[in-house]
């Protein structure tokens, strides 16, 4: 091919993206339009959880409190479900080694969504509802966490929480020590691992499972579950009133996809399939350019307080002596969300004193364990990066000397 027709090719190739790039957004937002039209007239309803506005975090949360339920016996009666739901769901023999004894359970401690620790074994969850990415080495962090906490690893368990069924990315199992050796815990986890998405398993546990069977003196309880339930079909649009929207939107994307001209199912899955790769690779694009934006905050904000380090990756930090006291300022990974944290050098308690004050409505969170450190956990990015601002903004004018 010579180089004009090279050319040549490559402008009508460039031509039949834009074109199939604007076809497939106009038929998007045609149908986005149809569907918001229709969610405005469905019938009142109200959800306590949705009004919150509920994050991963505070789904984590839900499921900790709901394992940590002791009847009057003593028992953990809605643990011990989980565990022979694991047990039933599993090809592996391993899972139905764990009993209980004296459970810890415990949520976002050492940044794992939730840790259950027993006597004899421990059982990692990592929550992805809301399909945040996987982060570096996440779950091989978890896991040499818990080895440190005296468990074998052959008495450690993985459970891994999406929306909906998909795997973990291969480099969440891989830590990378010092010395750049790798160490891949995924062949090791291959019988004592399990995939559990919420709209596929703990849905349908929770609702066939649980609710059915909790007794009517532990009102609490049932209004809890039975909130927690309405909360996840109105996720995956599961209920009642979801029904009549669900056929008038599936029969406006049968109508735009042309199904009707396919005379066979496997024509129309196929169909439909490929539409759904084709939104998936335009999201994929959305999300790099989210990135960029974000990007282009951090650089701003690199740019104006420009004494920070490690500006080359996602985490920058500032280091700083304000009335003769060094302090940290910086960004992190917090299991798929953010952190922003300030925190004195000398380790000595921050908590109480006036700068901490100052900066409380900002960064929120503190713990026993870190009586020295104040910070905030955002799910987005972006969000972390406001919150950054934010703080340099109050304690850079109070500045006596930077590092």
């Amino acid at each position: 091919m010579h180089r004009e027709e090279t050319i040549a090719w490559l402008e009508s190739l460039r031509a039949d993206i834009e074109n199939g790039v604007s076809e497939l957004w106009n038929a998007i937002d045609s149908v986005l339009a149809t569907f918001k039209q229709l969610k405005a007239k469905q019938p009142y309803h109200i959800n306590v959880i949705d009004e919150l506005h509920a994050n991963e975090n505070a789904n984590s949360r839900i499921l900790a409190k709901l394992f940590q339920f002791q009847n009057e016996a003593g028992q953990y009666e809605i643990l011990q479900s989980f565990l022979n739901y694991l047990q039933n769901n599993s090809r592996s023999k391993e899972f139905s080694r764990i009993s209980i004894d004296n459970p810890t359970i415990t949520q976002e401690e050492e940044r794992i969504d939730i840790w259950i620790r027993d006597t004899e074994y421990a059982i990692i969850m990592e929550n992805k509802i809301y399909d945040a990415n996987d982060q570096d080495a996440q779950l091989a962090r978890y896991i040499t966490k818990t080895e440190n906490k005296g468990y074998p690893l052959e008495n450690i368990f993985v459970i891994y929480l999406p929306s909906s069924t998909y795997e973990p990315s291969e480099q969440t199992w891989i830590l990378v020590d010092d010395k750049g050796n790798e160490h891949n815990y995924a062949p090791e986890f291959e019988n004592r691992y399990l995939n559990l998405s919420f709209r596929d398993h703990i849905y349908p546990w929770l609702k066939h499972d649980i609710v059915p069977n909790v007794r009517q003196k532990d009102f609490y309880l049932l209004n809890a579950l039975n909130q927690y339930v309405d909360y996840l079909e109105g996720m995956f649009y599961l209920r009642e009133n979801n029904k009549k929207l669900n056929m008038e939107i599936q029969e406006l994307l049968s109508q735009k996809l042309e199904l009707n001209k396919k005379p066979s199912l496997e024509e129309k899955y196929k169909v439909v399939n490929q539409k759904i790769s084709d939104i998936e690779d335009i999201i994929a694009q959305l999300k790099l350019l989210r990135d960029s934006i974000s990007r282009q905050k951090l650089d701003k904000i690199i740019e104006r307080y420009d004494f920070a380090q490690n500006t080359d990756g996602w985490y920058p930090s500032w280091l700083m002596t304000i009335e003769g006291v060094k302090y940290k300022l910086y960004l992190g990974p917090y299991s798929s969300k953010f952190f922003c944290q300030f925190e004195r050098q000398d380790k000595n308690i921050f908590q109480g004193s006036e700068l901490q004050i100052k900066l409380q409505h900002i960064l929120p969170l503190t713990s026993s364990s870190q009586k020295y450190a104040i910070w905030k956990i955002e799910v987005d990015y972006y969000e972390v990066l406001v919150v950054l601002e934010k703080v340099l903004a109050i304690v850079c004018p109070m500045i006596d000397n930077i590092h």
